[in-house]
């Protein structure tokens, strides 16, 4: 267990400074209606937020792909190794080789890491609690950055999808399994007792984007059909909706301990660690 991730406990108190909204929707999605049909087809600002369209929806197949291993591994797990609840992805993006300036167009791939699981419950070292995670994970990334060069990818992932070498990091998702009612151990049970046991395990994925948006997931036991909900839009500008999903409230303030407010800190610290290696800087 690294040293870093079992201070965990603390991480939670630090981050009360963190407390109130940290983005808003894009101004460009507050437009009146028929204003973005209007604008020029070259226009820069429907340009991006057409790339975001992109984006988000490539994220979401890319999480749902890890959702789902996560979920095969879970109810048949390898030798040596017990899978726990959770697992993280850190999101990459660069342009597609059809992508152009009027239509960008992104492909998204994934370093991922699957939790093991442990029975210890005590502070800093409970795996099957999200929210504490998450913020171990926090300070596990304020120690890489101190170490110079990080990059989530080598450290903070056991495995990474291959990428574009202009690659950039866009955002970070969790897979979470189980009945968050009942312990782990007992939601993991009833699902291998079902006759169709990645079925009838609860799944639910969250996915935090460095543009702000918000995407939540769930997929309740023995259902096919999965409930999207994003703050922002999943639908090309002009194209209506052609997908099924919820709108979530665009501006929103998590409170401290909540899964919201520990994916927003961790999301923020991996941009700004990689950012400042990018730009040469040690804290």
């Amino acid at each position: 267990m690294d040293e870093a991730w079992s201070r965990g406990a603390t991480a939670q108190q630090e981050q009360r400074q963190h407390e109130g909204p940290w983005y808003h929707a894009a101004g460009a999605e507050q437009a009146q209606p028929g204003a973005r049909e209007r604008r020029a087809s070259a226009d820069p600002a429907e340009a991006s937020m057409r790339g975001w369209v992109t984006i988000r929806n490539a994220a979401l197949a890319r999480v749902r792909r890890m959702a789902h291993g996560h979920v095969r591994l879970a109810v048949n797990p390898p030798r040596g190794r017990i899978p726990g609840p959770h697992a993280l992805a850190y999101l990459y993006a660069w342009h597609s080789p059809n992508s152009t300036q009027q239509w960008p167009i992104f492909e998204v791939a994934a370093a991922t890491r699957l939790v093991d699981d442990t029975e210890d419950t005590q502070p800093g070292h409970n795996v099957r609690d999200l929210p504490p995670l998450l913020y171990g994970m926090w300070e596990v990334v304020r120690d890489r950055v101190a170490d110079g060069g990080f990059d989530p990818r080598l450290s903070m992932s056991d495995r990474s999808d291959d990428m574009g070498r202009d690659a950039t990091f866009v955002g970070i998702a969790t897979s979470s399994l189980g009945d968050p009612r009942l312990p782990w151990d007992q939601s993991l049970a009833r699902a291998k007792t079902a006759l169709l046991a990645e079925m009838n395990m609860p799944m639910a994925w969250r996915i935090r984007l460095t543009d702000g948006t918000r995407i939540e997931v769930d997929r309740p036991p023995g259902a096919s059909q999965e409930v999207v909900r994003s703050s922002e839009r999943l639908d090309p500008p002009g194209a209506g909706s052609v997908g099924r999903w919820l709108r979530l409230n665009a501006i929103y303030q998590p409170q401290p301990g909540s899964v919201d407010h520990a994916l927003d800190v961790l999301c923020i610290a991996v941009a700004d660690g990689i950012r400042d290696r990018s730009h040469g800087r040690r804290r």
